[in-house]
C-alpha cells in the first residue's frame, strides 16, 4: 500500500511503505492519505491564538495553515497522475475545530471510498461539509474513533447512506439520523462504551439495518440497564442475514439478561464468537441444550466460546467455581462438535 502523509506544519510525502493501520476488516487501500490536524485549531483564525504577543507571530501562523490548504488542493490536482489516486483518508487529532470547513473543501476532488476519523479524548469533529461537495464521495467504510456527541445531534453528511462497512471505537452516543438512511451496511463492528445502546438506536434509525448485516462485532465492557438488554436482543434477533457474529460481553453486566443468546442467533451464522462473564455460566445449560439440537446453527463452521474467569481487579481472587465453569464449556463445546465432523473449534479472544 502507498501512503502519503501530511500535517499542518509538514508538507505531504509519499511512501511505498504502509505507515498506517486502517481499523477495518473490510478496507483494503492502495494509496491512503494519513493526515495528522493536531494544534491546527489555532492557526485557523488570529482570534484563536489571542495570547500571542506579536501579530507578526500570528501572522506566521496563519501563513502556516494557508500552507496547508494549498498542499492539500495540490494533493487534489494531482490526485491519479503520479501515483494510484487517493482511496482512502485517515485524520487523526481531530477536534472540534479540525478539520475545518476550509479544510474539507480543499479536499474537495479526490474520491475516496474508506475514511478513519480519530478525535481527541471526549471529542467531536464537524462531517457536515462533506454534504455539499461538488464531487460527491462514494465512501464505502467509516471508521470513528473516540468520537462523542454529548448532547445526539451532530449532523452527520448524507453521503454515509452509502456505507457498507462502519467502525465505531470508543465512541458516545453516536447517532446515525441521517439525511439519507443506511441502506447497504453488512458490516458492522462497535467497541466499547455503549456499544449496545449505539447498535440498537442505529438499526432504529436505519430500519433497513438489521435485514442487511452479515458481520456483527460487539464488544461491551460496562453495566447495562435491563431496559436496554431488551432492546438488544430484540434488535439482534432481527438479524436474520448474518453470518459472523463476535459478541464480546464484560463488566458487571446484568446476567439473567443475557441467558437467552443462542435462542437469538440467526440460522445463517457460519462464524461465532462468544465470550462472557463468569456469572453467565448460569445460562450454559441453554447453550448445551441448544448444542444438542442439530437443527441449532446448522450453517455453523467455527465456533470461539468461553467465559472470562480473570478476576476483574488485578490481584483480586478468581471465581471459586472455576473449574466448574470451564468443564461445563468443554461440555458445551464436545457436544456442539459431536454431530458437527467439520466444525472448528476456534481460541482467538
Amino acid at each position: 500500500m502507498r501512503t502519503t502523509t501530511i500535517s499542518i506544519e509538514t508538507p505531504p510525502h509519499t511512501s511505498n511503505h504502509s505507515t498506517i493501520f486502517v481499523y477495518s476488516e473490510t478496507a483494503h487501500p492502495i494509496h491512503a492519505l494519513f493526515i495528522d490536524v493536531r494544534d491546527g485549531a489555532a492557526l485557523i483564525t488570529p482570534e484563536m491564538d489571542a495570547d500571542s504577543e506579536e501579530d507578526d507571530d500570528i501572522e506566521s501562523k496563519s501563513e502556516v495553515y494557508q500552507a496547508f490548504l494549498e498542499h492539500l488542493k495540490k494533493l487534489v490536482r494531482q490526485d491519479g497522475t503520479m501515483h494510484e489516486s487517493i482511496d482512502t483518508i485517515r485524520i487523526d487529532r481531530a477536534s472540534f475545530s479540525m478539520p475545518s470547513y476550509s479544510m474539507w473543501k480543499a479536499m474537495d476532488g479526490l474520491k475516496p471510498k474508506h475514511l478513519d476519523i480519530g478525535c481527541g479524548w471526549d471529542e467531536a469533529c464537524d462531517m457536515e461539509p462533506l454534504g455539499a461537495f461538488n464531487e460527491k464521495w462514494e465512501l464505502e467504510t467509516l471508521v470513528l474513533r473516540g468520537f462523542t456527541d454529548e448532547i445526539g445531534d451532530a449532523r452527520l453528511p448524507g453521503v454515509f447512506g452509502g456505507l457498507k462497512a462502519l467502525t465505531l471505537e470508543l465512541c458516545s452516543n453516536v447517532r446515525f439520523n441521517l439525511p439519507e438512511k443506511l441502506t447497504a451496511l453488512c458490516h458492522l463492528t462497535i467497541i466499547g462504551n455503549d456499544n449496545l445502546d449505539a447498535f440498537t438506536t442505529l438499526c432504529k434509525l436505519n430500519p433497513a439495518v438489521p435485514g442487511l448485516l452479515q458481520t456483527l462485532n460487539l464488544q461491551c465492557d460496562h453495566r447495562l440497564s435491563n431496559n436496554k438488554i431488551k432492546k438488544f436482543r430484540t434488535t439482534l434477533a432481527r438479524c436474520t442475514a448474518l453470518i459472523s457474529v463476535r459478541l464480546i460481553l464484560g463488566g458487571p453486566g446484568k446476567i439473567r439478561s443475557f441467558v437467552d443468546v443462542p435462542r437469538i442467533l440467526s440460522g445463517s451464522l457460519e462464524h461465532l464468537t462468544f465470550r462472557g462473564i463468569p456469572g453467565m455460566n448460569k445460562g450454559l445449560p441453554l447453550w448445551l441444550e441448544s448444542a444438542s439440537d442439530p437443527a441449532w446453527l446448522p450453517q455453523l463452521k467455527t465456533i470461539s466460546f468461553g467465559l472470562d474467569v480473570t478476576p476483574a481487579t488485578p490481584g483480586s481472587t478468581p471465581p471459586k467455581d472455576i473449574v466448574a465453569i470451564s468443564n461445563q464449556v468443554e461440555d458445551f463445546l464436545d457436544v456442539l462438535s459431536s454431530h458437527r465432523p467439520n466444525l472448528q473449534i476456534l481460541n482467538d479472544f
